[in-house]
């Protein structure tokens, strides 16, 4: 659960722009207010202090923290990693002004605001979730097997 909380923005965007993930029109992302690591981190922080270090705040950590490296790798144009010291989007292991690719180099990309608007202008897709998840893609085979893990490693951890 804890993972998914980052997609929250999606509902944020979609009462905002009318739109599921993406406003390619005006080349706006869901991945606005809840994909900030930074922001994540001090929340945590604030837990940590008020209820101690426990399995149940460091599993939650981890959780989002992998939510945001899986945005950050194949799929998408990253996210705002240093946000709100720096707004540009960060992905690794992909080839700038492509949104579905997985290469060794460059190590990490970056898009400036105005980048990121600009590709998801012209290069972004709106039946992204139909295409990559509602099929049998590298990307889905790898998300539904991440996704097994986790459930699984419920009830070993716990």
């Amino acid at each position: 659960v804890w993972a998914y909380l980052p997609d929250l923005d999606g509902a944020f965007h979609f009462i905002k722009t009318g739109k599921a993930v993406a406003d390619l029109e005006n080349g706006r992302d869901h991945r606005e207010g809840l994909h900030y690591p930074l922001m994540w981190s001090i929340f945590f922080v604030i837990l940590f202090y008020l209820f101690g270090v426990n399995v149940w705040l460091i599993s939650a950590l981890v959780a989002i923290m992998l939510h945001f490296l899986h945005d950050m790798i194949g799929i998408g144009w990253g996210i705002q990693l240093f946000a709100p010291i720096d707004w540009g989007s960060y992905k690794f292991f992909s080839k700038k002004w492509v949104s579905a690719d997985v290469s060794l180099t460059p190590v990490v990309t970056r898009y400036s605001k105005e980048e990121l608007r600009e590709a998801l202008i012209k290069y972004g897709e709106a039946d992204w979730i139909e295409r990559y998840f509602c099929k049998w893609t590298h990307v889905s085979v790898v998300d539904y097997l991440l996704f097994m893990i986790g459930i699984i490693s419920i009830f070993f951890i716990f």
